[in-house]
């Protein structure tokens, strides 16, 4: 991945659909499909969608272990594809995400 696909996928992430499933065993199958993927769209939905069901209070409910696990396999995969394309640290890869995001409004 080059730097300029790196940040073309960056700035396509706000416009990346999470999952929504309701069916438990069907969202953990849809979710663990996607992080197989080779296709970091895929991880994004899986990162999103885990983001939302920890954060929103009308879920009322918090991710499973699985999907915790399968969310953090997401965000590693997108952090070792981005991180050497962009010439960052590790630790730098979400400030620089939310920074170039900022600057894009």
């Amino acid at each position: 991945m080059t730097k300029d696909d790196a940040l073309e996928l960056i700035e396509r992430m706000p416009y990346i659909p999470a999952f929504v499933i309701s069916n438990e065993r069907n969202r953990l199958s849809a979710l663990r499909a996607a992080q197989k993927s080779d296709d970091p769209v895929e991880w994004i939905k899986v990162i999103k969608t885990i983001y939302i069901c920890r954060n929103d209070p009308k879920t009322g409910r918090r991710p499973s272990d699985d999907e915790a696990a399968t969310e953090q396999q997401a965000k590693i995969q997108l952090q070792n594809l981005l991180v050497p394309a962009l010439g960052l640290d590790p630790e730098q890869l979400d400030s620089f995400i939310e920074k170039h995001l900022a600057n894009m409004w």
